[in-house]
């Protein structure tokens, strides 16, 4: 059906558990963009003025002093005020067009520094810094999260209005 009628979609997605389960939430977004030809991804309740609403920032599919490690970067490093503004950079290019599309991104407070990512990496991630070093690891070769003290990493997360 999504092939041939494209509806309107109406998608929440769960990080946390889908990484239970072994995979993640990227999967959902390449499929909809590289199989079906979605180019349209509004958050529910969409930002208003750049201000984040609060599930785009905390919450399932966030972590605390972490970083993606081994990811493939879709946008060159840039600076940016809050990990808010980063998560919008990264839903502004979701699909964009004749690219591969951001699918996480990580943010360091200290310096502004925001980086969009795919290939983050699939199961388990950490959801405290107290218990990262039983799941995740220092070296960067691996996809996934790693310790990274000041840093905010994040996926796509929450309720999502889905149009061609």
């Amino acid at each position: 059906v999504l092939a041939s009628v494209r509806p309107l979609l109406f998608l929440e997605l769960h990080p946390f558990e889908l990484r239970a389960e072994g995979g993640s939430t990227e999967p959902v977004f390449d499929q909809l963009v590289d199989t079906f030809g979605y180019g349209s991804f509004q958050p529910i309740p969409a930002p208003q003025s750049g201000v984040c609403a609060p599930h785009v920032i905390n919450g399932n599919g966030t972590w605390r002093d972490a970083r993606w490690c081994g990811a493939e970067m879709v946008h060159g490093q840039f600076t940016t005020t809050t990990p808010c503004a980063c998560a919008l950079a990264c839903i502004a290019e979701i699909a964009p067009a004749g690219k591969r599309g951001c699918r996480c991104w990580d943010f360091k407070r200290a310096s502004g520094q925001c980086n969009l990512w795919r290939r983050c990496g699939l199961g388990l991630m950490p959801v405290s810094t107290w218990m990262a070093h039983l799941v995740t690891h220092r070296n960067e070769t691996s996809r996934t999260l790693c310790i990274a003290e000041g840093w905010q990493a994040g996926e796509l997360n929450g309720n999502w209005l889905v149009k061609i």
